[in-house]
């Protein structure tokens, strides 16, 4: 059973690496151990460029010769060199790392999105996984390549520095151990209220995208009820609940920032004073002490860097809760659900037992229990608002039913991967969705092209093929996103060729032939009977001459709006 990030999300103090991290890629440990390799390099050049540079002041200030100042001028400019370019080839090994790592969870995440159980909240989950992959996995990579090093910078730094002052200023390096045992408190206590802001931020973001998927996506329904106003103050409401999180974390941000800052000026400061206390009466050598002067900063600004670095990446921790709970939900299914090899591709019985759906605590559905062998035809019958867009979706395996269960060839539809499903499935909604693409892919969308021999009897099959010999270009005729180059009808019979190009076992077809004109649908109707033949086919229409084709009719009671389904 996933787990919500709720659970997930761990409130300690953030840590140089997230060991979760290791579960989703390997690779991810090189990070931290080229992230070790490369700071300790530079901690040794900063080190070394402080030593010289305390050596060029020294003279300068005891008016000697040029000449020792000369000869410290080569390893002084090397190690100016050496932190340029090891910085360089940090950011770039980091970014080429956290590059592949980021490319390959964006496609489980997508791939897990599509094996998942959707259940009534599909939206939110779409939702939900657009935003993993884009802004939750922008932001893990910033985690990996801006916090990681960072921190690792936070550790290597102060150390070298604390080690260097005590061979050379021990009590410059008590004055440093003593201010730094003050810092891990204060990051241990705004760290557990960033994480808390963090997760409140994630979810705000979370809802105000589900709701404007969901909204986009019923545009049409939410108009033709008038639902426009409703819909507009839940947007309202959820991008205000966003702005407040948003702002809180900032708030948090600039406080933590500011606290830090005061903590390392009156360290810097504690130790410059002891120091030039100590020169002046003579009981400490210049060059050593210019040396620690010039370290120390870099210390606290390490500390300082981490500190910026984890509030502008706590959203990446929280990101990696809910990929987490994500990839978990998009988990293969057990053997109980999918069986040992891929689900029965001819042949398969779909059964109907005592199936319910229902969402926010509206019945939509209750006590369906129907069956169909292939060659049989299933009629939904109802009229609006009594389920049966509900009932095709679910028969798709888009809906997880709340009771019973709907199975085609023993298996589960609602908990078949994506891959099986498409192998099985043939699914044409009442608003099928189109790309910005060619006409042929969108007939296609992404499947093996087939005999041209075939695909003309298709495009005649629906009558699609004066509609093609009409377009310039024909088949590569460019269209949008939505197709609206194309009238409603049109769109309905490449919408039916791309259910029949490839006939599956079950064929569920939502309102096929809604938008074609009487005559149009008596030419195109038989066709499509012919071509899915040996399928199972569901279908549910208005008019009654496509229910006189039904060998099998189910009739469903009204219960709960679709629209408001939709609109919700």
């Amino acid at each position: 059973m996933s787990r919500e990030p709720a659970e997930l999300l761990d409130l300690r103090p953030a840590a140089p690496f997230d060991r979760r991290l290791l579960t989703l890629d390997p690779r991810s440990v090189r990070i931290v151990a080229w992230s070790a390799l490369l700071q300790a390099a530079t901690v040794l050049a900063v080190i070394l460029q402080a030593v010289y540079f305390g050596h060029i002041v020294a003279n300068a200030v005891h008016g000697r010769t040029l000449g020792p100042s000369l000869s410290d001028l080569p390893p002084l400019a090397v190690a100016s060199f050496a932190i340029a370019a090891l910085t360089f080839v940090r950011e770039r090994l980091m970014s080429g790392i956290a590059g592949r790592i980021k490319a390959d969870l964006r496609r489980r995440l997508i791939g897990a999105a599509a094996d998942v159980d959707q259940g009534p909240s599909g939206f939110e989950q779409a939702a939900r996984t657009m935003l993993l992959a884009t802004k939750g996995l922008e932001d893990l990579e910033a985690y990996m390549v801006g916090f990681i090093p960072a921190a690792t910078y936070a550790v290597v730094a102060p150390l070298a520095v604390i080690a260097y002052s005590a061979l050379t200023d021990p009590l410059s390096a008590l004055i440093e151990v003593g201010t730094m045992a003050a810092i891990p408190p204060l990051m241990i206590v705004l760290g557990r209220t960033a994480g808390e802001k963090a997760q409140e931020k994630w979810q705000s973001l979370q809802r105000l995208s589900a709701q404007f998927v969901e909204s986009v996506a019923a545009i049409g329904t939410i108009k033709g009820i008038g639902a426009e106003r409703r819909q507009e103050g839940l947007i309202r409401s959820a991008s205000e609940q966003l702005r407040k999180a948003t702002m809180s974390t900032l708030y948090l941000a600039f406080i933590s920032s500011g606290v830090l800052e005061v903590v390392t000026t009156v360290a810097i400061a504690l130790v410059a004073v002891s120091i030039g206390i100590r020169l002046a009466d003579g009981s400490t050598t210049f060059a050593p002490s210019v040396s620690v002067l010039i370290l120390v900063p870099v210390a606290y600004l390490a500390v300082r860097n981490a500190s910026v670095q984890f509030h502008t990446t706590t959203d990446a921790r929280t990101a990696l809760d809910w990929i987490f709970a994500g990839l978990e939900r998009g988990g293969p299914p057990t053997d109980a659900h999918r069986g040992p090899g891929a689900p029965r591709p001819l042949g398969a019985r779909l059964e109907l037992q005592g199936v319910g759906i229902t969402r926010n605590g509206t019945i939509l559905l209750e006590g369906i229990t129907a069956g169909a062998s292939p060659g049989e035809r299933l009629y939904l019958l109802g009229p609006s608002g009594s389920g049966k867009s509900t009932l095709c979706r679910a028969l798709a395996g888009l809906i997880l039913p709340s009771q019973g269960r709907i199975l085609f060839g023993g298996f589960e539809t609602g908990r078949l991967t994506g891959s099986d499903l498409s192998r099985l499935v043939a699914y044409l909604p009442q608003d099928p969705t189109f790309f910005e693409a060619s006409l042929l892919d969108n007939i296609l969308v992404g499947r093996e092209s087939p005999a041209p021999q075939l695909l003309e009897e298709v495009l005649a099959a629906v009558g699609l093929d004066r509609v093609v010999a009409g377009l310039p270009g024909g088949l590569e005729y460019r269209l949008s996103e939505f197709g609206d180059a194309l009238s409603a009808g049109e769109r309905q019979r490449v919408a039916l060729a791309r259910a029949l190009i490839h006939p599956k076992p079950l064929m569920i077809l939502d309102e096929p032939t809604s938008h074609l004109d009487f005559t149009a649908e008596a030419e195109v109707w038989p066709n499509i009977l012919a071509r899915s033949s040996d399928s199972v086919l569901v279908f549910a229409a208005h008019r009654s001459r496509l229910a006189a084709s039904a060998t099998i009719t189910l009739e469903l009671r009204s219960g709960g709006s679709e629209d408001d389904e939709q609109a919700g």
